[in-house]
C-alpha cells in the first residue's frame, strides 16, 4: 500500500506493508486523508512548476558549462594524465614485482654474505692485532719506508725491512694482510735494486761498485752468482759502449781513432780491475786434487768459470772496439797518421795485456787492410800520372857523357856512393815518365814505410798490388808504342827526320822501365818487407 503525503511543495511517499497496517496507522487526521481544494489545485500545478524549474536549472547548467568550459577541459585532461600515470605506475610495479624484487633479494643475500665475510675478516684482524708485536701502523708503512730509504741511499736499512717482513710472514702465516705486506716490501726492494743496477751503467769507481754488488748479492736479486757476474759485465759494457760512442761524434778521423783507443784502454782496464776486485776467486790450486779454492765465501763459481765469463766479455768488447776502429780508419788517408794510430793501439794492447786482455793480434788485420788500401791508392795515382806523362812527353835522346860510360852505370855508381844504396837511379832522369812513375812508387812505399816492420805478414797482397801496377805500366807503354808507330809512319810520309830519334828515345825508356825501374822497385820492396836486399829473389818470386 502506498500513500502520498504532501506538505507544501514537497511530497512524501510512504510505503506501508499491508500486513503491518493497523488501526493506529489508519487513524490519521481527516485533513490528511482528504485534502482541501486549494491544496489539490496546487498539486495539479506542481508538474508545470517542476518543468519550469527544470528548464531554469538546465539553462543555468548550460550557462555554467559555457562559462567554465576551460575548467571542464582541464579536468578532462588531468583525468587522462592521471589515468596514464596510474597505468604506468601499475606497469612499473608489475615489472618490479616480476624482475627487480628477485634481484633485490639476491643482492640482499649477497650483501649479507659479504657482511659476514667482513665480520670474519675483522675478527681475524683483531686476532692479528693481538698477535703482532709493535704498532700495526708502523708495520703497514714498511713499503713506504723502504722507498724513502732507497731515495736517501740507506740500502741496508731497506733490505733489513724486507727481511723483517719475511720473518713476520713466517711467524704469522696464512694472513692475507701480512702476505700482501711481504709482497709489497719485495717489490719496493726490487725497484730499488733496479736503480742500483742502472748506476753500474754510469762512470763509478771501485768502492761504489763494491757497495752496489754487495747490496744486490745480499738481496738475492739474481738466482746465482754467475747471473750476478754476467749482469755486472753487461751493465759495465753499456757504460763502455756509451763512452766510445760519445768519442766518435765530433773529432776528426785521426784524433777520433786515438781518443777511441784511449777511452777503450782506460775503461776496459777499470772494468777488468773492478771485476777481479769484486769477484775475487782464489788462484791457489791443490795439485793433488785439482780443486780451486775460492776466497769469496758468497761465491759458488770456480776461478775457471769466472775467468771464462771475463774472457767472453773481453772478446766481445774487443770485437766492438775493432769494428769501431775499422769504421774510423776508413777515413784516414795518410800512411803517417795510420802508423801513429797503430803505435797508439800497440800501447793500448800492451797496457791491457797486463790485465790479461790482449787485443794487438786482433787489430793487425784492420791495419793491414787499411795500409793496403792506402798503398793501392798511391799506386793508382802513380799509374795515372804515368799514363798522363806518356801522352804528353816529348821523346828526345840525350848525348852520352865523355869517357864512354852510360848514365846507368857511372851515374848510378856515383849516386849509390853519395846517397846510399837505395837512392833512385840517376839514369831515369833521361826518361821523365819513368822517373815520375818511380817517384809515385816511392811515395807509395813512404806511405807504408812506418807500418811495414809490424805488418810483414801481409807482404803478398802488397807484392800483388805492386806487380799489378807494373803490369799496367807495361800495358801503357805498349799502347804508347802502338801510337808512336802510327805517328812514325805519318812522320816518314811527311819527310820528318826526327822520327827515328823519337823511336830510339821511347825504346830507351822501355829498356829503363824493365832493366832499371823494376829492379829498383823490387829492391826497395825487399828493403821494406824483408829488411835486406838479399831477398830480391824472393821479391821477384812474389812479383811474378
Amino acid at each position: 500500500m502506498s500513500l502520498s503525503l504532501s506538505s507544501g511543495k514537497h511530497y512524501i511517499n510512504v510505503f506501508v506493508p499491508l500486513k503491518r497496517l493497523t488501526l493506529k496507522a489508519l487513524c490519521l487526521p481527516s485533513s490528511f486523508l482528504f485534502p482541501r481544494r486549494d491544496q489539490h489545485a496546487q498539486q495539479q500545478q506542481e508538474p508545470e512548476r517542476l518543468r519550469v524549474e527544470l528548464a531554469r536549472l538546465e539553462k543555468k547548467q548550460k550557462e555554467a558549462a559555457i562559462k567554465n568550459y576551460r575548467a571542464f577541459l582541464a579536468a578532462h585532461s588531468a583525468y587522462d594524465v592521471v589515468r596514464d600515470r596510474v597505468e604506468n605506475a601499475r606497469g612499473d610495479l608489475s615489472h618490479v614485482a616480476r624482475d627487480a624484487l628477485p634481484e633485490l633479494k639476491k643482492s640482499c643475500r649477497d650483501f649479507a654474505k659479504r657482511a659476514e665475510s667482513v665480520a670474519r675478516a675483522r675478527a681475524v684482524n683483531q686476532q692479528l692485532l693481538n698477535r703482532v708485536p709493535g704498532d700495526i701502523s708502523d708495520i703497514l708503512e714498511i713499503p713506504q719506508t723502504q722507498e724513502q730509504c732507497g731515495r736517501n741511499g740507506a740500502y741496508d736499512e731497506a733490505l733489513d725491512l724486507e727481511l723483517y717482513a719475511e720473518r713476520l710472514r713466517a711467524s704469522v702465516p696464512d694472513v692475507p694482510v701480512i702476505d700482501d705486506l711481504r709482497e709489497s716490501a719485495r717489490m719496493a726492494n726490487k725497484k730499488m735494486l733496479k736503480k742500483l743496477l742502472v748506476r753500474l751503467q754510469e762512470p763509478i769507481q771501485l768502492p761504489e761498485c763494491l757497495r752496489i754488488v754487495g747490496h744486490v748479492r745480499r738481496s738475492k736479486y739474481f738466482g746465482n752468482e754467475t747471473a750476478l757476474r754476467r749482469a755486472f759485465l753487461a751493465r759495465r759494457e753499456v757504460f763502455v759502449r756509451n763512452a766510445c760512442d760519445e768519442v766518435r761524434r765530433w773529432l776528426s778521423p785521426y784524433d777520433r781513432a786515438k781518443k777511441l783507443t784511449d777511452v777503450h784502454r782506460v775503461h776496459v782496464f777499470d772494468v777488468v780491475t773492478q771485476y777481479r776486485a769484486i769477484f775475487s776467486d782464489g788462484d791457489d790450486t791443490n795439485i793433488d786434487t785439482g780443486v780451486t779454492a775460492s776466497n769469496n765465501s758468497n761465491s759458488n763459481v770456480t776461478a775457471d768459470e769466472s775467468a771464462i765469463l771475463l774472457s767472453v766479455w773481453s772478446s766481445q768488447r774487443a770485437e766492438s772496439y775493432k769494428k769501431a776502429l775499422d769504421e774510423t780508419l776508413q777515413r784516414v788517408d795518410e800512411g803517417g797518421a795510420l802508423a801513429s794510430v797503430f803505435e797508439h793501439c800497440e800501447y793500448c794492447g800492451n797496457s791491457l795485456a797486463r790485465v790479461g786482455v790482449e787485443t794487438r793480434p786482433l787489430l793487425r788485420e784492420v791495419f793491414e787492410k787499411h795500409a793496403l788500401r792506402i798503398f793501392e791508392d798511391a799506386l793508382v795515382a802513380a799509374s795515372e800520372a804515368f799514363e798522363k806523362s806518356l801522352s804528353t812527353h816529348r821523346w828526345i835522346t840525350y848525348d852520352l857523357a865523355a869517357g864512354g860510360t852510360t848514365p846507368s852505370t857511372e851515374s848510378d855508381a856515383t849516386n849509390k856512393d853519395a846517397n846510399g844504396e837505395y837512392a833512385p837511379p840517376h839514369s831515369l832522369l833521361e826518361h821523365a815518365p819513368v822517373a815520375a812513375f818511380i817517384n809515385g812508387i816511392l811515395a807509395a812505399f813512404n806511405e807504408v814505410r812506418l807500418l811495414t816492420p809490424k805488418l810483414r805478414g801481409c807482404k803478398k797482397p802488397f807484392a800483388r798490388s805492386l806487380r799489378k801496377t807494373f803490369d799496367n805500366g807495361r800495358k801503357s807503354l805498349k799502347h804508347r808504342d802502338t801510337t808512336a808507330n802510327a805517328e812514325l809512319v805519318a812522320s816518314a810520309s811527311s819527310g820528318h827526320q826526327s822520327s827515328n830519334k823519337k823511336k830510339d828515345a821511347f825504346k830507351d825508356a822501355v829498356d829503363a822501365y824493365e832493366s832499371v825501374a823494376a829492379p829498383y822497385a823490387s829492391a826497395c820492396f825487399a828493403r821494406l818487407f824483408f829488411s835486406s836486399s838479399s831477398s830480391s829473389q824472393v821479391v821477384e818470386d812474389l812479383l811474378v
